[in-house]
This record gives C-alpha cells, structure tokens and sequence, in this order.
C-alpha cells in the first residue's frame, strides 16, 4: 500500500523513515513528554490518559530513546519546520504486535496521521520482519476508524471491551494489517526478543 521508505537503523533500537512532509523516527524521553503534555482534551479522552499522568524526568541531561524489547515510540516532524505533529507506538501486548497514536491538534485530517503509520508500518513489516500489525479504537470514535481504513487497516475479532489508562472500560473494535511477505532486516536485540520467538 505505501512506498518503502529508506529505513536508517542504529544499535540501541533507532530508526528513522521518511516521505516529502514527515521524518518518523524513534522518540526520545523529552519527545515522549513533549506529545504528552501537549495533547488536547479530545485526544485525552480518546486515548483515556490520566489527567494525573505522571512524566519522566530529563532534568538529568539523559535524554534515551524509548526503545525496549516489544516496545518502540515513534514520533513524527514536519520536515519543512521541524515541529512534532504525530507520535505513534509499536508495542507487543497479549501475544499481538500493536499501534496507536494520535496528531496534534490543528494538524488533524490533514494525512500526516496517514503518512506517519504508513512508515511505522513498513518499519514493522519491512525492517522488523513483523507480519500482522493490529490497532483498537472506540467502537464510536470515527476518527480513528476512517485513519486505520486509510491506512489499509482491516476490521478483525478482538476483544469486546478494552480498558483504558485512566481506568474508562470502552467498547472496542479491532483492527489487522498484514503483509504476506515480512523482511527482518534489523539486527537491534532489541526487537529479537519478541520478534524471533
């Protein structure tokens, strides 16, 4: 569905993927916190993030990717201003691998959703050897729904109801993306732990 991207890779779990508008590439702890605190109340709600939710700190100097085995952040900048516009997760949770994310506000419906979890998933597919990708939104959340639609994204069984992080029991849909010819070309360990079961 999309073009593959040049991929870059570097021990520790990096990558970075490009197209015309977007560089996605794995998040820093400061990007991760940066997204978080700037999301507004629909994406709060959608995703039911705690109005509690506690931060890292980087007051240290640190500042590592959040990169572990099963579990990658991304983030995507506007190329042409560098501003973080979209952070999606690649993650393994019971037995499936999964995404989700969001955009910003103000840059909504405008593809950059589309184009950053298109790269996230040739990423997956295409890097990681990763063959089904699965995603979950509210049953009743239609953004969400037409952005997997676009992305290729298939309705799929899962689980009826799905507990967010702030505690709200939703009802849920499931989602699959598959490609039928994965490639692991990533020679991290941080990924081999789930991926080479």
């Amino acid at each position: 569905m999309w073009s593959s991207p040049k991929i870059r890779c570097r021990v520790g779990g990096w990558h970075e993927a490009s197209s015309a508008r977007l560089t996605v590439v794995t998040a820093r702890t400061s990007e991760v916190i940066a997204r978080a605190a700037s999301l507004d109340a629909e994406a709060r709600y959608w995703q039911g993030t705690p109005n509690d939710l506690a931060l890292p700190d980087v007051a240290s100097g640190s500042d590592p990717y959040v990169a572990s085995p099963g579990y990658e952040a991304f983030v995507g900048r506007e190329r042409r201003t560098n501003r973080l516009l979209v952070d999606i997760s690649l993650s393994y949770h019971d037995g499936r691998f999964q995404v989700g994310g969001n955009v910003a506000a103000g840059h909504r419906r405008q593809g950059y959703g589309r184009e950053a979890l298109g790269m996230v998933c040739v990423i997956a597919h295409r890097h990681l050897g990763i063959a089904e990708l699965y995603a979950s939104c509210e049953v009743s959340n239609d953004a969400s729904r037409r952005w997997l639609a676009s992305c290729g994204f298939a309705p799929t069984p899962g689980p009826p109801r799905i507990t967010l992080s702030n505690g709200r029991v939703v009802e849920a849909c499931w989602w699959r993306h598959v490609d039928r010819a994965p490639r692991l070309r990533c020679r991290n360990d941080v990924w081999a732990e789930r991926i080479c079961r």
